[in-house]
């Protein structure tokens, strides 16, 4: 049990756990994690967020839930998504839970 909190301990100081929804400002949901499953992200590598989400990450706990307007400046800006579901200059409204 104590070496399972280690690893569980150590794992929380690597990475951040987090689910979400991504949609428009008119609530058109464009990306959701699946329910019940979350996303992993290590904290020491760089550009696997969206400067949005590091704010958000940064500045808020686990188990907080939060609700927010993320500029085009911070999510995909002038170039607008790879997949072309978020077109350039494009605010986002994210309902992010932080695991």
């Amino acid at each position: 049990l104590s070496r399972r909190k280690f690893i569980n301990d150590s794992l929380k100081e690597n990475y951040i756990s987090i689910s979400y929804t991504i949609s428009d400002l008119n609530d058109r949901i464009i990306y959701a994690t699946d329910i019940g499953k979350a996303e992993y992200y290590e904290r020491t590598l760089q550009d696997q967020l969206l400067d949005g989400f590091e704010l958000l990450v940064q500045h808020y706990n686990s188990g907080d839930s939060i609700i927010a307007m993320i500029p085009s400046t911070l999510a995909f800006g002038e170039r607008g998504s790879f997949v072309n579901q978020i077109a350039p200059f494009t605010p986002l409204k994210v309902n992010l839970v932080i695991n």
